[in-house]
């Protein structure tokens, strides 16, 4: 007789350093609609060098269904968080393993996203994510990041696979066994788009959840320097990017010196160029917005389009700087 039961679901969760976040985080994980005894949240602490632990098994106590591990040894070739969620895999239970961290608010019915596994053709979804904003930086941050996720939607239309974000992600557990698992992966600071490229490569489907109902709030980061640090992590993924893409990107990113250099021979050309991004970029964020309910952000994009047009060259120039990636309090290379 087949089961009515619904799937069991592992959310895995690495943390570090996180007594600023984790406690939100771990609310809004508490409140997930689902059923508990389908359900475990496993949390990996990498090390943590503040009140992490304390706060974490405070939280858990009198909850079954959550479980606390402290990660001390590598397994195979993963380091760092990619090491935490490796061995959280091992621990986990699930038939399908969902993703988040620390500093991540998941919406209540999350895990409907399972939905997307009915086809079992798909071995990697991943979910939309806004940047909580309150200020004027968090609001070119969020907007930075639905363009970017707007960017994945699209080609997930033509059946192109880009990347997944880890922070809103799930795996089946085939999928993720197909692939062997973080500690077979090269070591990769973009762990997320390692295993997506991974599963990919096995011949599984991919989709993109982007339902205003399961949206996820992360929060921004403080200052120029902390986004300086978060986009050279993320360019070491992109770099591996098809070639087509990597060209748009640095394309994008260098297109108003571009403008500059068209404006010195063809002032109107360059004028006409230059409108046309920002129509096209706002009407691309219109739909993202108001897909996701936050179409208020619209309002934004001019302010959006300088920010884009500054931070692309500066990012380029910080990600080639022989300056290093520091992260959670560890240095990489």
């Amino acid at each position: 007789m087949k089961s009515t039961l619904p799937p069991f679901v592992s959310v895995l969760l690495a943390v570090r350093n996180e007594e600023d976040n984790i406690l939100g985080c771990l609310e809004a994980l508490a409140a997930l609609e689902y059923t508990d005894t389908r359900l475990e949240v496993l949390i990996g602490d990498d090390a943590s060098e503040d009140s992490t632990a304390a706060l974490v098994n405070d939280f858990i106590q009198n909850k079954p269904n959550f479980h606390y591990f402290l990660i001390q040894e590598n397994l195979g070739n993963a380091r760092g968080k990619a090491n935490v969620l490796a061995q959280l895999a091992h621990h986990a239970e699930g038939d399908y393993l969902f993703f988040t961290d620390a500093d991540v608010a998941v919406a209540a019915d999350w895990l409907e996203g399972i939905s997307y596994f009915k086809d079992k053709k798909v071995g990697v979804l991943n979910g939309f994510t806004l940047v909580e904003a309150k200020n004027l930086f968090e609001k070119m941050q969020c907007l930075d990041w639905v363009l970017m996720q707007e960017l994945i939607y699209i080609l997930a239309q033509f059946k192109i696979p880009l990347t997944a974000m880890g922070n809103n992600m799930a795996v089946s557990r085939e999928a993720y066994e197909a692939s062997q698992g973080y500690e077979h992966l090269p070591f990769s600071l973009t762990e997320d788009f390692a295993l997506f490229q991974a599963i990919i490569q096995k011949g599984f489907e991919f989709r993109v959840n982007h339902q205003a109902a399961h949206v996820a709030y992360t929060l921004g980061v403080k200052n120029i320097s902390d986004w300086l640090q978060q986009r050279k992590r993320w360019m070491q993924g992109a770099i591996r990017l098809p070639w087509y893409v990597v060209s748009l990107l640095f394309i994008q990113s260098f297109f108003f010196p571009i403008l500059l250099s068209i404006g010195y021979f063809n002032i109107r050309l360059a004028l006409g160029l230059g409108l046309l991004s920002v129509v096209v970029q706002a009407v691309v964020l219109a739909g993202a917005l108001s897909r996701v309910g936050r179409i208020d952000l619209i309002k934004y994009v001019l302010f959006y389009q300088i920010f884009h047009w500054g931070m692309g060259i500066l990012s380029v120039f910080y990600y080639f700087s022989p300056i290093k990636i520091k992260w959670k309090g560890r240095v990489y290379d």
